[in-house]
């Protein structure tokens, strides 16, 4: 299975979330503001709660390789704001 975007992961399984929800992805962070991840694109899980009506990530937070603690990535707390990611899909799942 391909996936183009995180809207179409978003759609794939959360279908229709908009608002508050609960998807968690294995993503590849390829922006961040957060001064204390070292990495400047860390792999690791996303935790969307909030999904706007475009099925964009309004509000995430990130664990790294998905045992470290979740945190922001972005200036304003959990606001996705100038963060960017690619869903991470191995190929033949």
């Amino acid at each position: 299975m391909t996936v183009a975007s995180p809207q179409e992961m978003i759609r794939l399984n959360a279908p229709g979330a908009v608002g508050i929800t609960n998807v968690v992805l294995w993503v590849k962070i390829l922006k961040h503001l957060n001064p204390y991840l070292k990495d400047p694109q860390p792999v690791g899980l996303l935790k969307i709660v909030e999904v706007g009506t475009g099925g964009q990530v309004m509000q995430a937070v990130f664990s790294q390789d998905g045992v470290k603690p979740f945190v922001s990535l972005g200036k304003y707390g959990a606001s996705m704001r100038d963060v960017s990611f690619s869903v991470n899909v191995k190929e033949g799942e």
